[in-house]
C-alpha cells in the first residue's frame, strides 16, 4: 500500500483499502495461472445444467388424411433443463487454451510442405498455455466500489500497478527458489556445518 502510486491513491479515494485488496487478489490469481486452473462456470453456477421456461409439446395431435385437426395438440409451458452450453455439462471452465495448454499447434503449411508434422508456438497464448486474466475484470470489480473511475485512469495508473504487483509475485519466487537451492545443494564447504 506504501508503493502505490499517487494518482491511484487519489482515484479511490476512502476505499483505497478495499481496492488494494481486490488488486493483491487479482495479481495473485495471475501470477498462480496455469492450464490447469478451473472457475467455476458462471453461466450454470456450478450444476452444469441451465433452465428456462419453454413450450413443450406434450402430444402432438391427431390429423386426418385431408389434414383435418381431430385431437389438438397438447403444448404446456414448462421449466426445462438442459446442459449448460459454455461448459459442457462440466460446472468448471478450465484456463486452457485451444492448444489444450501444450502452448503449441500444428503448423498446416509446414506440416503440408515437407510432409512430417511441424509445430508451431500457438498464437493465441504465446505459448503459455493459457489464457491471461483479462484485466478488464480487475477493473470491473474495482469500478463497483469506484464508480467515477475512467478507462484512461485505468490504463494509465492502475493497470501498470496490478501489473507490477505480478511482477512482484514472480520476482518473490525468483528469491525464495535460489534461497532453496541454495539451502538444498551439495557444495564443496561442507565442513562448515
Amino acid at each position: 500500500m506504501d508503493t502505490a502510486p499517487k494518482n491511484v491513491r487519489k482515484a479511490a479515494g476512502g476505499e483505497f483499502g478495499w481496492c488494494m485488496l481486490v488488486l493483491a487478489h487479482f495479481a495473485f490469481a495471475e501470477y498462480s495461472r496455469s492450464a490447469a486452473t478451473s472457475v467455476t462456470c458462471h453461466t450454470c453456477k456450478g450444476s452444469g445444467l441451465t433452465s428456462q421456461y419453454e413450450d413443450v409439446i406434450k402430444h402432438p395431435g391427431v390429423f386426418n388424411s385431408d389434414g383435418m385437426e381431430i385431437v389438438p395438440p397438447k403444448i404446456k409451458h414448462e421449466l426445462v433443463r438442459r446442459t449448460c452450453v459454455a461448459c459442457n455439462g462440466k460446472g468448471d471452465l478450465l484456463a486452457r487454451c485451444r492448444c489444450g495448454g501444450k502452448g503449441e499447434v500444428l503448423d498446416r503449411i509446414a506440416t503440408k510442405e515437407r510432409g512430417v508434422p511441424m509445430f508451431k508456438t500457438c498464437e493465441r497464448c504465446s505459448g503459455n498455455g493459457f489464457s491471461p486474466v483479462p484485466s478488464t475484470a480487475a477493473y470491473k470489480a474495482i469500478l463497483r466500489r469506484v464508480p467515477g473511475l475512467h478507462v484512461r485512469t485505468w490504463t494509465r495508473n492502475w493497470k501498470p500497478f496490478l501489473e507490477a504487483l505480478v511482477d512482484i509475485c514472480h520476482r518473490e519466487e525468483r528469491k525464495a527458489d535460489a534461497a532453496f537451492q541454495n539451502a538444498t545443494s551439495f557444495s564443496d564447504d561442507f565442513n562448515k556445518i
